[in-house]
């Protein structure tokens, strides 16, 4: 609520009486407002009269972004024409890696995230994790999608103790589907989180010191499991702690490695219950199955660049990866 609003202070307000608008009354008899001028690119929006959220509660100023979703005088309005993605640049965000982007961000993941819009990342938004009140959840169908690694992403200025991003619900019979993070730099994020992740895709990205962390829960179905997912042409880059001037071969332990900044994974799947024998039949199994990993390259990892872990790992197909 207050991180929220605080923003939305630094967002222009669109003005739907101002010079120039043009109001007029759909067929349906909806009250339109067009020729709005948007203070950020100079366009020219149209807003329609509604008095229900997209899932479809009453209007309220809580679901008020001041972007998508204004108020002008006692009446709701929200944007229209927003069809194919949500663009971070339409929330304030700079995305020269310089600026502190977090709370356009917030604003942005969650607006794509409501109306089921890829979030389009051109450049790179700058992220302090002192900003992020919460780790931000992605769901079912969510698409985070840049124009490569090299000219789209998400720098990381990470809190301590260091903490994660971004994460999916996890919770037995939740399944988190559909998901795509495609041609974005994804840096010191400490690790996405994806729990029970099915028909998704990881594709063409750079993990700098940022884990994938594929996990199951412990419901014992096959809902609770990690299938029927692609990665791939990705290069995860973790951190060469044999540069730390306290390093010291066969002296520094894995305690110290890590307090030197080592991340121990580049993927890493894990099958739940974690600690169980596999021929066991009085407990179901959750794990993962049928998921391709392909074309990746490794590069840095103090523990392991890639792990099946845990008692159940079927039918997965690995191929064509440099470690």
């Amino acid at each position: 609520g207050l991180l929220f609003s605080s923003f939305k202070k630094l967002l222009p307000v669109f003005d739907l009486d101002g010079e120039g608008v043009i109001t007029s009354t759909s067929p349906a008899g909806t009250i339109i407002k067009s020729n709005v001028l948007d203070p950020y690119s100079s366009e020219s929006l149209t807003f329609e009269k509604v008095i229900t959220y997209y899932n479809g509660e009453a209007m309220s100023d809580l679901f008020v972004d001041s972007f998508i979703y204004i108020k002008s005088g006692d009446d709701y309005y929200k944007r229209t024409g927003v069809r194919s993605f949500i663009d971070l640049r339409w929330f304030g965000a700079k995305v020269d890696g310089e600026t502190d982007d977090s709370l356009a961000f917030i604003n942005a993941f969650n607006a794509a995230k409501n109306l089921n819009l890829p979030l389009k990342i051109d450049g790179f938004v700058k992220i302090n994790m002192v900003n992020i009140p919460s780790v931000l959840r992605l769901s079912s169908g969510m698409q985070i999608l840049g124009s490569g690694p090299d000219i789209s992403g998400i720098i990381i200025n990470q809190s301590t103790p260091s903490r994660n991003f971004i994460a999916t619900v996890s919770e037995d019979g939740v399944i988190n589907s559909g998901i795509k993070i495609s041609g974005i730099l994804i840096s010191d994020a400490k690790a996405f989180n994806i729990t029970s992740c099915h028909d998704s895709e990881f594709s063409d990205n750079v993990f700098l010191r940022t884990t994938l962390n594929l996990d199951s829960t412990t419901d014992g179905t096959v809902y609770g499991s990690n299938v029927n997912n692609v990665i791939t042409r990705n290069r995860f880059l973790g951190y060469d702690y044999t540069t730390h001037p306290e390093y010291e071969e066969g002296v520094s332990t894995s305690t110290d490695i890590s307090n030197m900044g080592a991340i121990s994974f580049g993927i890493r799947f894990v099958s739940r219950p974690f600690e169980i024998d596999p021929l066991s039949l009085a407990t179901p199994l959750n794990g993962n199955y049928n998921n391709l990993i392909e074309g990746n390259y490794f590069k840095n990892w103090s523990y392991s660049a890639f792990e099946l872990a845990g008692p159940k790992n079927e039918r997965n197909t690995i191929r064509n990866n440099v470690f």
